[in-house]
C-alpha cells in the first residue's frame, strides 16, 4: 500500500488523555489496513503549549519518534527532552508516559501503538 501525504486526511483531537489543546493527527495508514498487532500509525503536530497527558499502556506499548521539534516527555515519573531523531518506546507492563512542547517551534512526532 501506498500512503501520500497529498491524500491523507487530517483531523483534531482535544485535551488527549487529559493534555492541554486541540493536536492535529493523520494516520500514515488507514486503521482498517494496518495488521491486527498495530492499533495506530500516525503523524501528529504538537503546538507551543499543547500536550498529550500522562496516560498508562495495559495490553500494548507505544512509539514516540521525534521528526522535528523538541518535545518534553515524562516516562515513569522521569522528565527528558527528546529531539529530532529521538525515541522513546513505552512496555507494554503498565507504564504512564506524557509528552509536551514547550519551545516555539512545532513537534511533529510519529506514533506507532502495538498490541
Amino acid at each position: 500500500m501506498i500512503s501520500l501525504a497529498k491524500d491523507r486526511e487530517k483531523y483534531y483531537r482535544s485535551n488527549l488523555r487529559g493534555g492541554v489543546g486541540n493536536l492535529q493527527f493523520e494516520d500514515l495508514i488507514p486503521a482498517d489496513q494496518l495488521p491486527n498487532t498495530v492499533r495506530t500509525l500516525s503523524l501528529s503536530v504538537i503546538k507551543k503549549g499543547q500536550s498529550i497527558g500522562l496516560h498508562e499502556h495495559v495490553q500494548e506499548g507505544e512509539l514516540y519518534f521525534i521528526i522535528s521539534g523538541e518535545a518534553t516527555v515524562v516516562c515513569d515519573g522521569v522528565e527528558f527532552t527528546m529531539r529530532q531523531f529521538d525515541s522513546t518506546w513505552t512496555e507494554q507492563a503498565g507504564n504512564f508516559h506524557s509528552i509536551r512542547n514547550d519551545n516555539d517551534e512545532d513537534v511533529v512526532v510519529l506514533f506507532c501503538v502495538l498490541r
